[in-house]
């Protein structure tokens, strides 16, 4: 039981240590509203590592898809 949880505290920790550099970073930022990255949760840094596909041009560099909603209700 005590080594259960010192392991959940261990874990919660290095997730808070990732939120903090997140949110530390000044090179994280959207530049056209000068947003930085702010971590709202502790398992972003996880959720990040989820992402399957990244689209870019011939150049590499990343293209903007918006979304279009083309339903009629």
């Amino acid at each position: 039981m005590q080594f259960v949880l010192y392991y959940i505290c261990s874990v919660e920790l290095i997730r808070i240590g990732h939120s903090l550099c997140i949110n530390w970073d000044n090179k994280m930022y959207y530049a056209k509203t000068n947003t930085p990255a702010r971590s709202v949760t502790t398992t972003l840094n996880e959720e990040l590592g989820q992402i399957e596909y990244i689209f870019s041009d011939k150049t590499g560099t990343l293209t903007q898809v918006p979304y279009t909603n083309h339903c009629n209700t």
